[in-house]
């Protein structure tokens, strides 16, 4: 796995975050095992803090949830997040949209 590349790679006060974009509808729907797997992956490879899927959606309902692990089924201190963004007519709004969810991602 030496060409693994996430959408969005944030070094921020020395800790690393990883985000990776989907054009996906999630709604009423959970993120696909293979998204999931692929989020731990970059989780350990880039020994990151958070890693997050951003979806489009018609709002902005943040879920946060932590790894299992696998030798007794406790929760681990590795965050994976669904980013829902809600997609808007106007580029600037959307961007700015975007910049708001992430930013209040990495705070919290």
């Amino acid at each position: 796995c030496t060409n693994i590349r996430p959408d969005i790679y944030l070094q921020v006060g020395g800790k690393q975050f990883v985000l990776d974009t989907k054009w996906k509808n999630l709604d009423n729907y959970g993120p696909s095992s293979s998204d999931l797997h692929q989020m731990f992956v970059y989780h350990d490879y880039f020994d990151a803090e958070k890693v997050a899927l951003l979806y489009p959606s018609v709002n902005n309902r943040m879920l946060r949830g932590n790894y299992l692990d696998r030798t007794d089924g406790s929760h681990t201190q590795k965050e994976c997040s669904l980013m829902p963004i809600k997609v808007g007519e106007e580029i600037a709004v959307w961007q700015q949209e975007i910049s708001e969810v992430v930013n209040r991602w990495l705070r919290g």
